[in-house]
């Protein structure tokens, strides 16, 4: 046969560590996405724009 495969072991560890970093980043995408849309508010309906208004303000200097 010639060629030299790898155990199916190590084949099967590697497909499970890139599926579990691509689900991971895609899902960090997603949630950022959503977050930064409006769609997930974490702390009351104005989270966002609370967080719109404070990087504003540290620009603006106003409060």
């Amino acid at each position: 046969m010639g060629a030299k495969t790898e155990p199916k072991e190590e084949k099967k560890r590697n497909k499970i560590i890139w599926f579990i970093l691509i689900v991971l980043s895609v899902g960090i995408v997603f949630l950022s996405l959503w977050y930064y849309s409006g769609l997930i508010v974490l702390e009351g309906d104005t989270a966002v724009s609370n967080l719109e208004g404070s990087i504003w303000n540290d620009f603006t200097g106003c409060s």
